[in-house]
């Protein structure tokens, strides 16, 4: 009997070490929080050792130069350029603020999958393929440029990259108002409700607010003969939110805060 425990720990310890050494320290995909972004602060050198270093163009998308359109989904593709290591590739990728907010939302693609509530998308297995696709939808008007962050890795120990990819907004026909500005919204930040003030001439005018993945969660008109719009926003998500205002082909926009 103890020959045959003594056995089985060695097996266990040999087939544990084989596969840390081949790449498989996170075989099912990285923990969420390791794209070194500011608001992750961290990368995959916590698992993998060594010091990351940055590299450009491992990010690309099919979003065209002019920039992405809200609420509109495109391909994004992460591919690893690491070739001086061995072992099986993973990586992660999520798109965020300044302050580590997901900005859009992410969906998986063949052999990778989403981890952290849908915030970073990483590898499903680690393998010898080191080329991801998965889409991102837009999020909301007015967040401006948006940054995927991402980090690659091989092997354990191995190499470890950093990457930032930018996107800007496509901004035609946007107009964004001040708030000394004739559009005025009270209070903000605001629970569940608000009260839009407008002039005369955007009577009538389509109201939508969107929040920061980019999902419409009301929608309205400015009434006629009126120069306010009360909004009520049921179950709306804490955080930033954008309220679009569609006049003679122009879309007027304000930043709510929902606390």
């Amino acid at each position: 009997m103890k020959r045959k425990l003594l056995f089985f720990v060695g097996s266990v310890v040999a087939i544990g070490t084989v596969l840390i050494n081949s790449g498989f320290y996170n075989p099912n995909g990285a923990p969420a929080g390791m794209t070194g972004s500011p608001g992750d602060g961290s990368n995959c050198t916590s698992c993998h050792g060594g010091t990351a270093s940055s590299v450009v163009g491992w990010i690309t998308s099919n979003i065209p130069a002019s920039g992405y359109v809200p609420g509109q989904t495109y391909q994004i593709t992460a591919t690893s350029g690491i070739t001086t290591s061995s072992g099986l590739y993973g990586f992660e990728v999520s798109p965020q603020s300044m302050s580590g907010a997901l900005l859009g939302t992410l969906t998986a693609g063949t052999a990778n999958k989403l981890v952290g509530s849908g915030k970073y998308v990483t590898q499903s297995n680690a393998s010898s393929n080191k080329v991801w696709n998965f889409t991102w939808t837009a999020p909301a008007v007015g967040c401006g440029t948006i940054t995927f962050y991402g980090a690659f890795a091989r092997g354990k120990p191995g190499v470890v990259r950093v990457t930032e990819y930018s996107v800007p907004e496509n901004t035609t026909g946007i107009m964004e108002v001040s708030d000394l500005a004739v559009v005025s919204i009270f209070p903000n930040p605001c629970k569940n409700k608000f009260e839009i003030n407008a002039p005369a001439s955007l009577q009538s005018q389509n109201v939508s607010v969107y929040d920061v993945t980019g999902k419409e969660i009301f929608h309205s008109s400015i009434p006629a003969n009126k120069s306010s719009l009360l909004v009520e926003l049921n179950n709306a998500a804490k955080g930033f939110a954008s309220v679009v205002i569609t006049s003679d082909n122009q879309k007027i926009v304000k930043k709510l805060l929902i606390d």
